[in-house]
């Protein structure tokens, strides 16, 4: 790292009180007190998470008070412990202020206190340095397997400026770091406001609202139930479930017609395919896993032995769509490969339209019904949801006419890589944001940040006042004038 001429370098020993805490044994927490802990957990983002309530106090016993280490206000925790020594120092965090609701706050063991005895602009800038490349940096050069002893911490070194100017500097990254917090703020809001206009575009697609227009301006178009893949519903679908009642659809376009999914498809569930039995060649297969929303991932196949009957019985077709039974039943995805070896497992159904229905229409369908208590009533189970095969063939899906079906997947795809464009520009943006702290307190070490000013004084004498401050409050020296101090009163009484 590049010192500036004029700055100073020190180890924290000199600057600081450096120390680890104490944990208490696991009988000795509890959910509820007066007496705060601070884990590894309450390390968030620089500051600390006073929350978290969970085995979060101690209970009130005065050895055990006595024993537990206290945190003050200006205090700089790092993370002394961890299951890999590269983790060490990654989490920083400083005391800004402690809240007034709990009558002490202690800290555990797998943190390590820095405790600045100058200004609170020091305390600052130790922050700032140990959040920085160049601290963590100086921590993992300390580190001794996975641990980080104080012993070891105090030889940590750390660059001093002049007075002023560490000032200036201080102030000024607490004004770019606020801007970059607020910048981080605004772009976390754009995943969830992305989803959900995903989620508002496929619901308004499987309504009818989406092609309102198309429907006034196509009068003469098909309906659902005029063309000969468009059959009307038999008496039996006539006759609505008893899940109908909650109104499964809302009032559905007039040229738009409905049917249960084994009516207008062929839906077959996987086989059990179990290694010890399974005869025939080795074959790849997909799983649950392999099926996720709108695209199947073939990174990850497996393989397993299958006769000539199974692959005929589990094939699979372009325009084929994979619905899951478990885990996320109703994830759906369409199968858009050409014909090939791979099968399907039990823990997937196939459905396969009789031309009533475009394959992705029956995604956004599912889609659309995962958000909302629709799907979900067909589950079977308590605990552990399924789709089974009776439950899917069971699934109402409204059919518009195929010309609009069509319609209403281009205009779903186009908005969709609308959406896209945007989750991309986003992704870019937070990966700059994300860099750009460092880039601004790498700066700042570096000399870069503020003007500097000759005539401010040298670091070495803020040096010396900060090794005077803290010989004055050194426990050494405290114990030495309460000792004078007593004897001053015996000899006064006598």
């Amino acid at each position: 790292m590049y010192k500036p001429s004029h700055w100073a370098k020190c180890t924290i020993d000199e600057i600081a009180v450096v120390f680890l805490g104490k944990t208490p044994r696991k009988n000795q927490y509890k959910s509820k007190g007066k007496n705060k802990v601070i884990k590894f957990r309450d390390l968030k983002e620089g500051q600390i998470d006073f929350n978290n309530d969970k085995e979060g106090f101690v209970v009130d016993d005065a050895e055990l008070l006595r024993s537990l280490k206290k945190l003050k206000k200006k205090d700089i925790l790092i993370t002394s412990a961890a299951h890999s020594g590269e983790n060490i120092g990654k989490k920083c965090s400083i005391i800004s202020e402690l809240p007034p609701t709990y009558e002490s706050i202690f800290f555990t063991g797998e943190l390590l206190n820095i405790r600045c005895l100058y200004n609170e602009s020091m305390a600052k800038w130790l922050f700032y340095f140990f959040s920085s490349k160049y601290g963590v940096k100086e921590i993992q050069k300390a580190v001794s397997g996975v641990h980080l002893t104080s012993g070891r911490a105090k030889l940590m070194e750390v660059v001093i400026p002049p007075d002023k100017e560490r000032a200036r500097i201080v102030a000024k990254l607490e004004k770019l770091l606020t801007r970059v917090d607020q910048c981080q703020a605004r772009l976390e809001k754009i995943p969830g406001i992305l989803e959900n206009f995903r989620t508002t575009i496929i619901s308004a697609a499987c309504t009818g609202k989406l092609t309102k227009d198309w429907r006034q301006k196509n009068k003469d178009a098909k309906s659902a139930s005029s063309g000969p893949h468009h059959p009307t519903p038999n008496k039996k679908s006539q006759k609505k479930p008893s899940y109908f009642q909650r109104n499964w659809f809302e009032e559905l376009p007039a040229s738009w017609s409905w049917a249960y999914l084994s009516e207008i498809s062929d839906c077959r569930l996987g086989k059990m395919l179990d290694k010890s039995k399974n005869k025939g060649e080795k074959t790849r297969y997909l799983r649950n896993i392999n099926v996720r929303w709108f695209t199947v991932d073939l990174t990850d196949l497996l393989e397993i032995r299958a006769s000539a009957e199974d692959k005929r019985k589990l094939s699979l077709k372009k325009g084929d769509v994979l619905v899951c039974e478990g885990g996320e039943p109703g994830r759906a995805a369409v199968w858009n490969r050409e014909d090939s070896d791979i099968i399907y497992q039990k823990a997937l159904h196939r459905v396969r339209s009789d031309g009533s229905f475009l394959p992705s229409w029956l995604v956004y369908n599912l889609k659309n019904d995962s958000k909302n208590w629709r799907l979900s009533s067909l589950f079977t189970g308590t605990t552990i949801k399924h789709l089974t095969g009776q439950s899917l063939a069971k699934y109402p899906l409204a059919i518009p006419p195929i010309e609009e079906q069509k319609e209403i997947i281009r205009r779903i795809e186009k908005l969709f890589q609308l959406a896209d464009h945007i989750e991309h520009r986003y992704h870019k943006a937070k990966t700059h944001i994300d860099h750009l702290t460092q880039s601004i307190l790498a700066k700042a070490f570096r000399g870069e940040l503020v003007p500097q000013n000759p005539n401010d004084e040298p670091a070495a004498e803020l040096l010396r006042q900060i090794k005077n401050e803290k010989d004055r409050q050194s426990p050494e020296n405290k114990s030495g004038r309460n000792s004078k101090n007593q004897n001053q009163k015996k000899k006064a009484r006598a």
